[in-house]
């Protein structure tokens, strides 16, 4: 079983952030700045060291997406849903004693299809093919 230190100490190996700073209550986004991509990694890499399986975690209520996007201004993404609930470093030690993410989730609803990144894409889809539609008009403009 792994000890609070050892915990704290591959966070603060992690995050660059002195040992002494770190605490139980110690945040990952609020304290460390943990988000998004970096997150993923951290949890993936403490997930290994520690052998705690992460198939009940739930990203969108402890840190939110990276970029901003047109599609969450008409559709809220996954974590903005959901009430956020802090991962503290108290609870990496009590999740890699048990062997097991644990936190119990209050119920919610999350739509299977995100319509913000559909509208992103559609977005995305209609510009490549204005590009290319501007594409094939200028070499045809040229061709005459």
């Amino acid at each position: 079983m792994p000890s609070f230190d050892e915990i704290a100490e591959f966070v603060s190996d992690y995050t660059c952030v002195e040992r002494s700073r770190l605490t139980e209550a110690t945040t990952l986004l609020g304290d460390l700045g943990l988000n998004g991509i970096d997150n993923d990694i951290f949890l993936r890499k403490y997930s290994e060291r520690f052998n705690v399986d992460l198939s009940g975690y739930l990203w969108y209520f402890h840190t939110y997406e990276e970029f901003h996007s047109i599609g969450a201004l008409f559709f809220r993404p996954p974590n903005k849903r959901v009430k956020n609930i802090p991962v503290t470093i108290g609870m990496l030690h009590k999740f890699a004693q048990a062997g097991r993410w644990n936190v119990v989730y209050p119920d919610h609803r999350i739509p299977s299809v995100r319509l913000d990144v559909v509208l992103n894409n559609t977005i995305i889809v209609c510009l490549l093919l204005l590009i290319f539609i501007a594409l094939v008009v200028a070499a045809v403009r040229d061709s005459q």
